[in-house]
């Protein structure tokens, strides 16, 4: 009988080996990983070998290659700076975004997670949804919402660099200038369930998000599920 099932090449075993040993933190940023002749003689692979699954980490940015050094483990490899101001895009490597909900005017949620203004109640909000993904695996499930105020033709403008961040910069003169947060561990709900591919008992993390922008009637609220089996969750400067 033809064997039918297509075997891994070597070269991918140790990647995702070596991999999971960066996203687990046994090797830290910072770190130096054995050398391609410790590594070859370790897992009995050709030198070759080894310095393709090395090559692929490179080109993911798990690793850097110094010379008269090796290779070494990079800042943030394994970590996901969203505790910070700085878009998604700019402190997550690989990461890519795809709109589940396009930006639109809607009415707030009753009850909402933040308490707004007056002001911001009676404009109504404008609502987004994306799902996160690094190195093409699903990670965080956000839901946005803005006062709908002063940012006219927001839903139908395309964003600069695909970030938020950076077109309310460039386009609205708008910059955030700090964030508040909640976060807690939360029991998967059925969307994150759905969208972020996990099973019912993983565990999963909430945040919640109050951006403050240099236009005082103007914050950003988020609600963020963020699948934290394979990255820690941390502030990348």
């Amino acid at each position: 009988m033809i064997d039918m099932v297509r075997k891994i090449p070597q070269y991918k075993k140790l990647y995702h080996l070596l991999k999971q040993e960066i996203l687990a933190g046994n090797y830290k940023a910072g770190d130096l990983l054995p050398s391609e002749l410790d590594l070859a003689f370790k897992y009995k692979m050709a030198r070759a070998t080894v310095r393709q699954a090395l090559s692929t980490l490179e080109k993911e940015g798990k690793i850097e290659k110094r010379q008269g050094k090796g290779s070494i483990v990079s800042e943030g490899s394994n970590k996901l700076g969203i505790l910070s101001i700085k878009s998604f895009s700019s402190i997550a490597r690989n990461s890519s975004s795809e709109f589940l909900v396009k930006p639109h005017k809607t009415n707030w949620p009753d009850p909402f997670f933040y308490t707004i203004t007056k002001e911001q109640a009676e404009a109504g909000c404008i609502f987004m949804k994306r799902i996160r993904k690094v190195d093409g695996k699903p990670v965080i499930l956000e839901l946005t919402y803005l006062p709908d105020i002063g940012l006219p033709d927001f839903c139908t403008t395309p964003f600069v660099n695909d970030s938020l961040t950076e077109t309310l910069k460039k386009k609205y003169l708008i910059e955030i200038v700090n964030v508040e947060e909640d976060i807690r561990a939360v029991k998967p709900c059925e969307e994150a369930i759905s969208y972020l591919e996990i099973q019912r008992t993983d565990p999963l993390l909430q945040i919640n998000f109050k951006f403050i922008c240099t236009r005082s009637e103007l914050n950003i609220y988020s609600i963020i599920y963020c699948d934290t089996q394979n990255f820690s969750v941390g502030n990348l400067f």
